[in-house]
């Protein structure tokens, strides 16, 4: 699944559109997703958190990138 907003968090929203997209492709639960941060929890998921070095080594900015926290500095 590609968000094209930049979001790198596992929200409600990223698990409704990761089920609807596993759905389409006949697959079943459990989800393997891949994200910065877990804010949202089920057991038809299996968490892993993407470290911030591997974000950086893909080239996002994590002090201006929109998803952070921080917002711009």
């Amino acid at each position: 699944m590609t968000q094209s907003d930049g979001n790198t968090d596992l929200t409600e929203d990223v698990y409704e559109a990761c089920v609807a997209e596993g759905k389409k492709a006949k697959l079943e639960p459990v989800y393997n997703v891949y994200a910065r941060y877990n804010l949202f929890g089920t057991e038809d998921v299996r968490f892993y958190r993407i470290p911030d070095q591997i974000l950086i080594d893909f080239g996002l900015d994590m002090r201006t990138e929109s998803y952070t926290d921080q917002g711009n500095q």
